[in-house]
């Protein structure tokens, strides 16, 4: 069994272990990062149960993820995509099972989880975590599902597709730019490359003063997150600027592992 999972702050990496946890496999279970797969050019998978863990990002895939999934050859008997959001997910399922299904994709089962929103220019993480989200209940019912081989497909009401296909085409526009022009490298940076580490698109340097974003960002804020100092910040504003949030169940250092490709 493989689980294929991409994370910046541990929310995929967490529900990705526990699936493994959970399952009883006569193969060996294997959890990568979708990022290291990139990176060592691994593009075929071939076993019974196959399962991709990913992140919302603007009511869709993130960019690495959908990269992925282009150049990515899944061969299973039962292949399911995970996908966990906060707050609102529109028709990101529908749509990431669309997009998986015109790159020679049909999963088996399509489900996402409710987490904590981390987006920090539009929710403050700190009341996020606060929030009941019934995660555990929701993670056991979708492991039960795949450990039953469940059949799920997308669904989305018009409304939901309407505003998703309109919100993704917006950030679709924006996305064009330097996303990494809106983090900023306050002077409270001690260099520690934590920052670097944790970045999947290793667009990080740490030069002789503090870390300095590349130009090509994946804006999954992992960097603003995990900064011990909280030197990183989004301009033009965040809901606030004191939350930062991490997995509780995942370490800086399993996000590092799964993240790193700057050696």
């Amino acid at each position: 069994m493989y689980i294929i999972y991409f994370t910046s702050t541990g929310n995929s990496l967490y529900v990705a272990r526990k699936i493994a946890e959970s399952m009883e496999s006569d193969n060996e279970i294997h959890i990568i990062s979708l990022v290291q797969a990139l990176e060592k050019k691994e593009s075929d998978f071939s076993d019974d149960i196959i399962g991709i863990i990913s992140p919302v990002y603007a009511f869709g895939l993130p960019d690495i993820t959908r990269r992925f999934i282009r150049n990515v050859c899944l061969r299973a008997e039962y292949s399911f995509i995970i996908l966990t959001y906060g707050n609102a997910k529109f028709d990101a399922e529908k749509h990431a099972a669309w997009y998986s299904r015109h790159h020679g994709i049909d999963f088996d089962y399509v489900n996402s989880i409710l987490m904590v929103d981390n987006y920090l220019p539009f929710f403050d993480s700190d009341k996020q975590s606060k929030k009941q989200k019934n995660i555990e209940k929701c993670l056991d019912e979708i492991i039960t599902d795949i450990k039953e081989s469940a059949y799920k497909k997308a669904e989305a009401g018009l409304p939901s597709i309407i505003l998703g296909t309109f919100l993704r085409s917006f950030a679709f526009i924006f996305s064009r730019g330097n996303k990494a022009a809106f983090l900023r490298v306050s002077g409270s940076c001690i260099r520690c490359g934590v920052c670097k580490g944790v970045c999947p698109r290793g667009n990080i340097t740490i030069t002789d003063e503090k870390a300095e974003m590349g130009k090509s960002c994946e804006f999954c804020l992992g960097c603003a997150h995990v900064c011990p100092k909280k030197a990183i910040t989004v301009a033009p504003f965040e809901m606030n600027r004191k939350a930062r949030f991490r997995n509780s169940h995942v370490s800086v250092q399993d996000i590092i592992d799964s993240n790193d490709i700057s050696n």
